[in-house]
C-alpha cells in the first residue's frame, strides 16, 4: 500500500515520517501513518500537511479506536494531545543511485542554464 512520499507500506512510512520501526511507534504516530491509508494525493501528508495529518489522526483514527475500546479515553486524551514531531531514518541514505543524484546536483550547479538560476547565486556563498 502506498502511503506516500515513496513509502510502500506501514515498516517504510515509519521510517519515513518518524525515523523509526513501526515496531517502535508511538500511539499518535501509529494512528497518524493509519490515517494515510485513504490519503488522497498527499492531503494528509505529515509532511506536506501536518495539519491535515493531525485532524485525521485525532478525528478519524484515534477517535474510531476509542468507539471500538481498542484504547481507553485517557489514552484517547493523551495521544490526541500529543504533537506530531517527524524523524528520519538514519541507514535510508540512498545507495542505488546515489552517484547518479550527485552528477546530476553538478550539473545544474554548473550550468550556465537560467532555468537552473545563476551560476554566480549558487557558488559565492
Amino acid at each position: 500500500m502506498y502511503l506516500g512520499h515513496g513509502a510502500y507500506g506501514v515498516e517504510a512510512a515509519s521510517r519515513l515520517y518518524f525515523g523509526k520501526h513501526a515496531r517502535d511507534l508511538t500511539l499518535p504516530e501509529a494512528a497518524t501513518i493509519a490515517g494515510l491509508f485513504q490519503h488522497r494525493g498527499g492531503y494528509y501528508s505529515p509532511i506536506v500537511h501536518p495539519d491535515h495529518a493531525i485532524a485525521r489522526r485525532n478525528n478519524v483514527v484515534l477517535y474510531r479506536m476509542l468507539q471500538e475500546h481498542y484504547i481507553t479515553r485517557q489514552q484517547y486524551d493523551l495521544a490526541r494531545n500529543a504533537p506530531l514531531v517527524l524523524g528520519t531514518y538514519k541507514e535510508e541514505a540512498p545507495k542505488v543511485g546515489a552517484y547518479f543524484a550527485e552528477e546530476i546536483r553538478q550539473h545544474i550547479e554548473n550550468s550556465d542554464n537560467p532555468a537552473f538560476g545563476s551560476r554566480t547565486s549558487t557558488s559565492a556563498g
